[in-house]
């Protein structure tokens, strides 16, 4: 009787048009389909025939004789594999070896499934057997419903993405690092169908999302981008400004390198140096010290560097900044220096290049201690002095300046008599 009922209810269900499959028969029979979504239901109405639709990246092509059908199930998808049971009753076997399990849908990429089907599959509904994780088969019948060849191809891919939860740290120390956590993105497709993602630190759930924009080595709100599959959403967080402020002084040194300086703190553990090429953003950290001074040596000469001093109590916790203060490497010493005279009155002068030179002075003196004149500019490493007096002894000297017009140091001073 009750299955007489069910039978009754069914067909007037079909009738009245509330889904779009029609039984051809119990069993392994397939059903006519003429939906146009792909993807997977359950034949017992009390699950509502629901459908488990594609994901990102799947597709559903018709090429001669075949469907071609690529599978990326959100993550966790319950199914594993797929056998299906073609018109004739016969089982093909999809080997589960070539379907990654659900646990490792968190995987980017994450598992696909593709395999190809008769086109005379299209308009039908195929009974097919899903295959759990743990090698159990889904105890439930299930259909793979595929449209009628006029409703291909189907291609899925994302449509839009929104924040669905902010994060819960919205406000930041400088320097301090992101943190993700509640950050949750909303994923809409193209065929409809939507997901909610948060953000996980389980290495072994990465979500599908990523972001990027946050800098936290200067102060003001940063606008940053979250990315999933190409889609972005912007959310904004806050770095403030630490409340004591430390005063550092900058001076160039020999050999381009830069020595920092600032007055002790109270309640300074370490002070924590960070540097940058540029006087707004991306500073890193070049050191950490316990002293009042630093001096940093691994830049590139001719370069304008941005340093600010950071100072950090016993808890690890950064309290005071100094302002970004900036120096100019300074370029090599020339060396290499030789002076010639075999011209009358000329004498020619030749060194070594400078990394980071943009030009080079000359200079003269008749006793090498006292009255040098700059008698030359030149941006190669030659220079040709031509006012020499016959029989007199001339000293040179030259200086690299680099191109933000800082000079280096001086070579060494050689002498030559005029020929």
């Amino acid at each position: 009787m009750k299955k007489r009922l069910l039978s009754v209810l069914l067909a007037l269900l079909l009738l009245l048009g509330a889904f779009p499959y029609t039984a051809l028969a119990a069993g392994t029979d397939p059903l006519e389909y003429s939906g146009s979504e792909f993807g997977f239901f359950q034949s017992n109405l009390s699950s509502a025939f629901g459908m488990y639709s594609l994901w990102d990246g799947s597709s559903v092509t018709l090429s001669g004789d075949k469907v071609n059908i690529t599978l990326c199930p959100k993550n966790g998808t319950i199914y594993s594999g797929i056998y299906l049971n073609t018109l004739n009753g016969d089982g093909v076997e999809l080997d589960p070896a070539n379907y990654v399990a659900a646990e490792k849908y968190y995987e980017r990429p994450y598992g696909k499934l593709t395999f190809s089907v008769s086109s005379e599959l299209c308009g039908k509904a195929i009974p097919v057997r899903i295959v759990k994780p743990d090698g159990g088969v889904a105890s439930k019948q299930y259909y793979m419903a595929i449209p009628s060849s006029d409703k291909l191809p189907i291609s899925v891919s994302v449509s839009s993405v929104e924040i669905s939860g902010q994060p819960e740290k919205t406000e930041y120390m400088l320097n301090e690092s992101f943190d993700p956590t509640g950050l949750g993105v909303k994923v809409t497709l193209s065929n409809g169908s939507t997901a909610t993602y948060s953000y996980t630190a389980d290495p072994e759930k990465t979500t599908e999302f990523t972001w990027s924009g946050f800098d936290s080595s200067t102060p003001g709100e940063k606008k940053m981008i979250v990315d999933y599959h190409g889609k972005t959403a912007p959310i904004t967080v806050t770095v403030k400004d630490l409340p004591q402020k430390i005063t550092a002084k900058a001076k160039n040194l020999k050999a381009g390198t830069v020595k920092l300086t600032w007055d002790a703190l109270e309640g300074a553990a370490q002070y924590k140096i960070y540097v940058s090429t540029k006087e707004n953003e991306g500073f890193t950290l070049a050191g950490t010290v316990k002293e009042t001074t630093y001096t940093y040596t691994k830049g590139k000469v001719g370069t304008t560097y941005y340093f600010k001093v950071v100072a950090v109590n016993e808890s690890g916790e950064e309290f005071a900044r100094s302002n970004a203060v900036s120096k100019a490497k300074l370029p090599g010493q020339v060396k290499g220096l030789t002076v010639k005279s075999t011209k009358a009155k000329q004498v020619t002068v030749k060194w070594k290049k400078v990394t980071g030179a943009k030009k080079y002075l000359v200079y003269v003196s008749k006793n090498g201690k006292s009255g040098w004149k700059k008698v030359g500019t030149v941006t190669t490493n030659k220079f040709t002095y031509k006012k020499g007096t016959s029989g007199k002894k001339l000293y040179f000297r030259v200086c690299a300046v680099s191109a933000s017009g800082k000079k280096g140091e001086f070579s060494t001073v050689k002498k030559v008599k005029v020929k």
